[in-house]
């Protein structure tokens, strides 16, 4: 769920690994000051994000199926039973690197009829900071990670308060956009890595992450800094 950077790198970097059967969730039209960090290009602006994405990944493989979902992910009722017009169920692996938190609160308010695995993935300030939350359940809760992640995230508000930015030239204005191309890289295949490792370790327990962007003498890469499991 999101076409952006992250979910661009991440979707990229799991059809690379063999990865072949995926959904991608974004309403979004892919714009000029997408270029800097994202995996598409020129050809790309004015076209719906998830579309474009779905092309070039379905490119990298000729076993790709690579399928594009173009609407928002919305909360409907029926029958007074909430549940999404995107069918979650059909699902093995929801990753959403949205960074939105009406996204969780959407996927929170759904009771699905058997256990599938919810990873979010969003970064900070300059992606100074990478968050995780990763979760294997048929209700989910954010709960605990918003109170685990709440003073980090305060550090990157300041951090934010505190820095002056350019609002014109590439790069859209948002708070990660000190951010390069390389530091979303760094991000995801770090994300990547943590998916692989939850899944196939068959964790049952919710585990959020916080990496730090360390250097010292020399550039460290992220670091995990913090580290949260609940039930």
């Amino acid at each position: 769920i999101g076409a952006g950077c992250i979910g661009a790198s991440i979707s990229e970097i799991l059809v690379r690994a063999g990865i072949y059967s995926l959904s991608i969730a974004d309403s979004d039209i892919f714009k000029v000051g997408n270029l800097s960090r994202h995996t598409l290009n020129l050809n790309s602006i004015g076209s719906n994000k998830c579309t474009s994405l779905c092309s070039h990944l379905n490119t990298i493989t000729p076993h790709a199926e690579i399928k594009p979902i173009t609407n928002q992910l919305l909360l409907t009722s029926d029958s007074a039973v909430p549940h999404t017009n995107i069918d979650i169920e059909c699902f093995d692996i929801i990753i959403d690197c949205t960074g939105e938190d009406s996204v969780l609160n959407t996927l929170s308010s759904i009771e699905l009829k058997h256990p599938h695995y919810l990873i979010s993935v969003s970064v900070g300030f300059g992606a100074r900071k990478l968050y995780i939350n990763m979760q294997n359940n048929t209700r989910y809760n954010f709960d605990n990670f918003y109170e685990f992640i709440l003073p980090y995230t305060k550090d990157d508000l300041r951090d934010i308060n505190e820095s002056t930015l350019p609002r014109d030239g590439i790069g859209c204005w948002h708070p990660t956009f000190p951010a390069r191309s390389d530091d979303i890289w760094m991000a995801a295949a770090v994300s990547v890595k943590n998916i692989e490792k939850y899944i196939n370790t068959g964790q049952s327990k919710q585990i959020s992450l916080v990496y730090e962007q360390k250097e010292n003498d020399y550039y460290e890469s992220y670091s995990l800094i913090d580290k949260c499991e609940c039930d």
